[in-house]
């Protein structure tokens, strides 16, 4: 982490650090340990909070993940920040078993993400919404797996088409 010791005062690297070792490496004990090496300067984002909560999560620590949600003034968040803490609220709702709570909360997110036209947000949203379909073994799981797929290959942009393939290989865990 050479980035986040060299520009201490920014949350950028370790935010970014952490979101690559979660999203792409699939490493979320990785992505956490990112995170809890931030200096107090870097923790002072929602960027932080949301991915070190997203972590916790998909780690099993749900709780600890709903009391760090719970810290953010939402009122301070940016519209865009409010719609990916949306998402990060489903996928809490998965993770406690709350399928179809869960499943309205990825839904706005996306239909929020294509409101603002921002494709690449839905796509990606998309892509968490088929993965907490695919490991909650639900009947909605390929229709959703097809959904993320065309929507990440729509954009030709590497890192989106290799979340595609990613979500595509072992289609069921």
């Amino acid at each position: 982490m050479v980035w986040g010791k060299f520009q201490q005062l920014s949350s950028k690297p370790v935010v970014h650090a952490s979101h690559v070792a979660e999203l792409f490496l699939e490493d979320d004990d990785l992505a956490i340990k990112i995170l809890s090496n931030a200096t107090p300067a870097q923790k002072n984002s929602f960027e932080y909070f949301n991915n070190l909560a997203v972590g916790l999560a998909k780690t099993g620590k749900i709780s600890e993940a709903e009391k760090l949600i719970a810290e953010i003034d939402i009122e301070k968040l940016s519209n865009t920040h409010k719609t990916v803490l949306v998402a990060t609220r489903g996928l809490l709702k998965f993770r406690l078993g709350s399928l179809e709570d869960g499943r309205k909360l990825y839904e706005q997110t996306i239909n929020e993400f294509d409101r603002i036209e921002d494709s690449v947000s839905a796509a990606v949203a998309s892509h968490y919404f088929a993965t907490e379909e695919k490991n909650a073994k639900s009947n909605d799981a390929d229709k959703r797996i097809k959904e993320a797929v065309k929507r990440l290959e729509r954009h030709k942009i590497p890192p989106l088409d290799l979340l595609a393939k990613m979500i595509l290989s072992n289609k069921r865990p």
